[in-house]
């Protein structure tokens, strides 16, 4: 149950953000059409993303393995797709 309502959760926030961008006219639907206008190229790019992150999660696992930290293939990718997230988003705010 509890699994289920995370969930949810997380499915509201992503509409919640989905709507506010699409009324703040940051997000504009007819843009996707030219995204998909050719899969191949749509494709090798989301292939090329996933293997370099890929690429960028078992070399932390052969670093943390070097200090005898035992440590899983899984374990090494959620971290990694953590902070590909993070970098890829850009900061909000005035500096």
């Amino acid at each position: 149950m509890k699994r289920f309502l995370v969930s949810i959760l997380r499915f509201g926030i992503v509409a919640a953000i989905l709507m506010f961008l699409f009324r703040s006219g940051q997000f504009e639907p007819a843009k996707l059409v030219k995204i998909f206008a050719r899969p191949d190229l749509f494709l090798a790019g989301t292939f090329f993303i996933i293997f370099t992150t890929l690429i960028g999660a078992l070399r932390w696992r052969l670093l943390v393995r070097m200090q005898n930290v035992d440590l899983g293939v899984w374990e090494s990718i959620k971290p990694t797709y953590i902070g590909f997230f993070q970098r890829g988003t850009p900061r909000c705010g005035k500096r």
